[in-house]
This record gives C-alpha cells, structure tokens and sequence, in this order.
C-alpha cells in the first residue's frame, strides 16, 4: 500500500467519524457546537473535512533510460507518472550540449504520460538532457524527485549484430519498408568461383539472418539488391558462367525463386545490373548488353506478367561504356546513369524513361569519367549525381545537382587522389533527410571521406565507427534515413551502420 492510498483511507475514516459526532451533537441534551462561530471548524463550511493530500507526484518510467548511450533521434521521449498530473507554463527543458532547444508536451488521455516533442530536429552527434518542471498533481502538489535524465543520440547508430564471415571483400545493401535492410557481400573472395551471401534485418536491434547458402557468381561485382514495398528481398547478379547470362531471384522466405528467364547475353566483359523498387510496386532492373562491334548498350527492363518487359529501345554506352547506376524518383520514374564514348574519352550522361523513350537529363555533367558515376535524389525531389573523373592520373570526386535544364557543380571538388587508367576510386551517393544527400568517396591514395550535401554545398561527415576499408555501399529508407555497409580492414565481417538524423 503506498502513501497516497493510506492518506484516503484516513481520510475516509477521519470523515465518518465526524459524521458520528454531529449526528450525536443534534440529539437532544448531547450538547452543541461553539455557539460563537455557529460551524463545525475554525472557517470551514459545515460537514467540510479537510484535504490530506499532499503526496506530489512521481516519474514511474522514462524513454529512452536514463545514460543510454544509442538512442535514435526518432525515438519517442516520454514520461509516465505515478497519478494523473497536469502542465504548467514550461513544464520541460530540453537542452543539447548547452543550447536549449523549444519543445511541445502534451498528455495522454489519462494525464499519466506525457510526451515531449522537440521543435526542431536533434543535430546529432548529440547529449541530451531533459529536466522536469512545472508539473504538478490534480490538487496542486509539483513532482519533486526524479527530474533530470540524460542520453547520447550518436551520429551512426549500429544495425543489428556484425556479420562475421571468411573474406569478405565488398558489399551493396538495400533499405525497404520496415527498416528491412539486406546486404549481400562476397564470401571466401580467395576461392574460384568467388561465392556471395546475403544476410537481411529488420530495424536496428537483433541478428542478421543468412538468406540460404552462399552461392557461385561472377567475379567481378556482387549482386544488386533492392527490397520491394513488401519488405521482400530481391536479388540480380550473374553466375559463374561463359555466358554472363542476368538473373533475378526473389526471396520467398525459403529459398531465391525465379523472377521471369534469363536476359542474356550481357556485356562481354563483366557483369554490370542496376536494380529498383518503387513505392507503387514497380521493380525495375538495368543491364548491359554488347553488340557485335563490341559496344556496349543499357536495356532497362520492368517486371510485368511474369516477365520482364524491355523498356524502349537501348541506350548507346559505346566502345568502352557501361552502366554504372539507377535511381527511381517520387513517382517511380526509372532514372539511368552511364557513361558513353571511347575508352580514352568517356562522358558520364543521364537519362530518363519518358513513357514512350529514354530522354536526356541535361548534358554531361562529367567528361573523362572512371568506374563511378552515382545518382539519388533527395527528399525535396533535387537530382544530384557524384562523379570521379580522370586527368593526368589524378581523380577527384565531384557533385552535381540538376536544376531542371543544366547540371550545376556543388561546390569544390569533395576528395582528390591518385588514379591508374579506369581504376580511380570508388563513391557511392543516397538521399537524405531536409534536403541533403550523403555522399562517400575513396579515391586511389587518398583517405576515405563522407559529406553532407544541399544544393548549395557540402559539409564534411565523420565516417562510422570502426577499422573498415571504408564505407563499400549505402541506401535510404523511405524517410531518407541513410544505411551504409562497410568491409572491417581484414575481411572478417560486414558493419552496416544507420545515419541517426
């Protein structure tokens, strides 16, 4: 029994005692009340008992707990006390570092809980500390005890366990519905065929789950992946074969399942897919293809009646060119970008599916390009593209944004490194949340990098923590939220990390 129900039991006992004596006081010769006054008390109206309660309120339960140290800026912060309760004038304070930052209380239903929102987003990396205030029970008594709690919102949050393996060599990753996030990463690189694995998670807590047996593949590039608005991982790569034949495997939950046959053959030299799911359930899948002057083309295919139907005619990529990525925009329109030209004069060219054709995005935002050419789109719709170009064996790392007719350079150039001929580096770019995208960059010699774009530039990002060989593939979720794969420096296992914005 706590002290709060003792005092209403006194209290109810205090009452009916009182009551005894008045009924007693009006019978005849049992005396009178203080003839004076002409009331039962000092001031107090006839039959009045006084309120005891002077018990203030207290806090039952906090989120996030008091010194958690991985707490998600999205993550509900909340109070439930231990009676009914209501808010003064500044019932919270909020501060971050030692800058205060406005805040909305509001109460539940019952008045137990109370839940604080913060006015503007919490910058992170970040320590929290929230005190309680001007808050107080329904007769008045303010909480006391238990008023202050901190916590630490880091910059990246880790996703799930680490993926521990034999030597892994890299990985790409895809984010879907739910906060289901598949990788899928070389295993055992040293044996021939190499063979990949593919691992899955929901949200940031738990284990990563195999899904099935590591399998053969081509040596040059592991599979794409993308997660559909189901949550159901989907899978293109191309196996160890003379043919270099694509494929598209479904996850049932069992097993890889086909998706429609074959295209094939693909481009001579490696085996190059770009893979997309929309939020209206549209599965896009982007391959090369060779002709016989041994040019390389883009087909772009969509999923429909069990088949994969081929969207126009191909893209012209040229001796020496490929597909190198494929974003899809608010609406589901599949964007492409490649690079086109002769081996010794590339240029990196966008385009996208108009209904009937595949139209240019601008002109080249890019001439002399190498292996990466990278496109997202932020959540303000703004397309940016980040290219490595090539001169005099020195690479840099650019972004790009298109301002619906030009592509614009953002600022200076994001990284510089050394470069041999078509092995310059590697970057990957992802929207993000109010108005950024994330770009990451490792150029030949130089150190890996991560930066924080808007349209009007760049800013530099700590990379996640942990010794790894840089940050080898990243993705968003439908808030924009970034998830990045990254190799520990000796193969043994795969970190994937969540952008905590």
């Amino acid at each position: 029994m706590n002290e709060k129900t003792e005092q209403r039991m006194v209290r109810r006992a205090s009452a009916l005692g009182v009551m005894a004596m008045l009924i007693a006081g009006a019978a005849p010769g049992c005396g009178s009340s203080d003839s004076s006054s002409g009331k039962p008390g000092d001031g107090d109206p006839p039959g009045s008992i006084p309120d005891p309660d002077t018990v203030p309120p207290t806090v039952v339960s906090r989120t996030p707990n008091d010194g958690a140290d991985a707490v998600s800026v999205r993550a509900p912060i909340q109070v439930k006390f231990s009676e009914p309760v209501k808010l003064g004038a500044k019932p919270v304070t909020l501060v971050i570092g030692n800058q205060e930052l406005a805040t909305t209380a509001t109460l539940s239903a019952d008045a137990t809980t109370m839940t604080i929102s913060p006015n503007s987003p919490i910058v992170t990396p970040a320590q929290v500390k929230v005190a309680l205030e001007d808050i107080s029970d329904i007769r008045g008594n303010r909480l006391v005890s238990n008023a202050l709690w901190t916590w630490t919102a880091p910059l990246w949050l880790a996703v799930g366990d680490t993926v521990r393996g034999n030597g892994y060599q890299s990985t790409t990753i895809a984010v879907g519905p739910g906060d289901r996030v598949s990788a899928a990463s070389f295993y055992n690189n040293n044996a021939d065929p190499p063979r990949v694995i593919v691992h899955s998670i929901e949200g940031n807590n738990g284990k990563w789950a195999a899904l099935a047996d590591p399998f053969d593949v081509d040596d040059r590039l592991p599979p794409k992946l993308a997660v559909d608005r189901d949550g159901t991982t989907v899978m293109a790569f191309g196996p160890k074969s003379t043919e270099k034949l694509g494929l598209i495997r479904r996850w049932s939950g069992a097993q890889w399942d086909a998706m429609g046959t074959e295209f094939g053959p693909t481009a001579p030299d490696s085996v190059r897919f770009g893979l997309a799911a929309g939020s209206n359930g549209k599965l896009f899948a982007a391959h090369q293809v060779p002709d016989t002057n041994s040019n390389s083309h883009v087909a772009v295919r969509t999923f429909e009646g069990g088949g994969w139907i081929l969207l126009g005619d191909t893209v012209d990529g040229g001796d020496g060119g490929y597909l190198t990525s494929m974003t899809l925009d608010k609406n589901g329109i599949p964007y492409v970008a490649y690079r086109s030209g002769s081996a010794t004069s590339l240029e990196a060219h966008v385009r996208t599916w108009s209904g009937s054709s595949w139209k240019p995005v601008g002109s080249s935002p890019g001439k002399n390009t190498s292996t990466s050419f990278d496109l997202a789109f932020n959540d303000a719709g703004t397309l940016f593209a980040l290219i490595t170009s090539a001169e005099s064996r020195r690479s840099s790392s650019r972004l790009f944004r298109f301002d619906g007719t030009n592509w614009q350079a953002v600022g200076a150039p994001l990284s510089t490194g050394e470069c041999s001929y078509l092995s310059c580096g590697s970057s990957c770019l992802s929207s993000g949340t109010d108005g950024h995208v994330v770009a990451f960059t490792q150029l030949e010699g130089a150190s890996p990098r991560a930066f924080e774009a808007t349209k009007d530039g760049w800013t530099p990002l700590d990379l996640p923590p942990g010794n790894s060989r840089g940050v080898q593939a990243c993705s968003a979720d439908s808030r924009g939220t970034v998830v990045v794969g990254e190799i520990a420096a000796d193969g043994s296992r795969i970190n994937v990390h969540r952008l905590n914005r």
